[in-house]
């Protein structure tokens, strides 16, 4: 996380100082909320929310190993549910910035699928 005013990442000034907690909580809001369609669309989305609920962040970053769990068996006639196992060993990593001029884009954007939690 980069804050506007680098001194608000001490915590000196409660209002301004931003709790991973929270952070944590809003990630978890996001992800049991939003449609995922991959790892891109929802680590976006999460970085929207955080900076949305605290401006005086300029940018959100996230880093993830690349690991996708491996489909052994999907449904079958007349049941759902599918089959996993553990992934392959990581291929790569990704990183991911998000900022508050992307924000301000959604929402101006009437297009846009981003909303507020």
């Amino acid at each position: 996380m980069e804050f506007e005013n680098q001194d608000d990442a001490k915590g000196d000034n409660p209002a301004n100082y931003v709790a991973a907690e929270q952070v944590r909580d809003i990630a978890a809001s996001v992800f049991h909320t939003l449609d995922n369609k991959s790892i891109q669309h929802l680590i976006y989305h999460i970085g929207l929310t955080i900076l949305d609920r605290f401006p005086q962040l300029t940018e959100v970053n996230f880093g993830t190993n690349n690991r996708t769990w491996d489909t052994v068996v999907e449904g079958t006639d007349g049941f759902k549910g599918a089959v996993f196992t553990e992934p392959r060993p990581p291929f790569g990593f990704q990183g991911f910035s998000v900022h508050q001029e992307d924000l301000a884009r959604e929402k101006a954007s009437a297009n846009s699928e981003y909303v507020a939690l």
